[in-house]
């Protein structure tokens, strides 16, 4: 019964004899092997349920509908021994797969204010400055809408391999937000869909939270074994610049900022004029 129904609804298993076509028309075209007029379309969920297999509401909409993998923007709940990590000036990294599926997110925690992080992660023309898996990277179009959110689509050249990567990007300084997406326009060998966000989270005037959540969809053909380790590597190597690079960046903007000041004051030093003495 099971072989017979693996068909699908209006399909048999057995053979018949076909009549043998003597005409151009509709009676003569041959339709073994399609399903009845009217059946549903066969899908790996009916299939399943024929195995005795039940897939929960959640797992039956995936395969009758695919999911996405763009991470939802609400921030994970930390807990007390991560926020001490964070603290301590430690890195928290989490990472989750199913199938050719995975989702990842880092947080650190930078002496930096939050403005300046912000606009760092803005200035994708500078992404092959600041991050080291970025070898080049080009913004093709840019606008700013009324409401002050910057829209991109920029191309990027990653790893030593120099593979193209073309994104979408919108920025949202009010929320602190910056996202992106794999640009659909142009495909990829690799990823089918790649989706997330860098957020900026204020904690003092000179102290701020960043995070990356990330989604990506690899090609199937891609083996699960090199996935796994790819996603680990090009989370931690997309990362670990964060933290070292924005205070290092910063400190050079005080001093050069306190540079100015000294050398301002000693022009206004040597215009004063000389007081006789007496």
């Amino acid at each position: 019964a099971v072989a017979a129904g693996a068909f699908g609804p209006g399909l048999s298993a057995r053979r018949t004899r076909r009549p043998r076509a003597r005409g151009r028309g509709p009676s003569a075209v041959d339709v073994r092997g399609r399903a009845s007029a009217g059946s549903a379309p066969r899908t790996r969920s009916t299939a399943l349920n024929l195995l005795g297999i039940h897939p929960s509401g959640d797992q039956a909409a995936e395969e009758e509908t695919g999911f996405s993998v763009a991470p939802p923007l609400d921030l994970p709940e930390l807990s007390e021994a991560e926020r001490q990590q964070l603290r301590s000036g430690d890195i928290v990294r989490r990472q989750e797969r199913r199938g050719n599926a995975g989702w990842g997110h880092f947080v650190v925690e930078v002496d930096v204010p939050s403005a300046r992080a912000m606009r760092w992660l803005s200035s994708f023309e500078d992404y092959d400055q600041m991050i080291p898996v970025v070898r080049h990277s080009t913004v093709d179009s840019c606008f700013k809408t009324t409401d002050n959110i910057t829209q991109s689509r920029c191309h990027y050249r990653v790893s030593r391999f120099h593979l193209g990567i073309s994104a979408v990007h919108r920025a949202e300084p009010a929320d602190g937000l910056v996202r992106f997406d794999l640009d659909p326009a142009a495909g990829g060998m690799v990823l089918k869909e790649a989706s997330g966000f860098w957020r900026v989270e204020p904690l003092t005037c000179t102290r701020c939270r960043v995070w990356l959540r990330v989604g990506l969809k690899a090609c199937c053909l891609i083996p699960s074994f090199l996935a796994d380790y790819a996603a680990e590597r090009a989370l931690r190597r997309a990362t670990d610049w964060v933290k070292p690079w924005m205070e290092e960046k910063w400190q050079q903007e005080q001093r050069h900022i306190q540079l100015k000041v000294e050398e301002a004051d000693l022009g206004r030093m040597r215009q004063m004029p000389f007081l006789a003495v007496a």
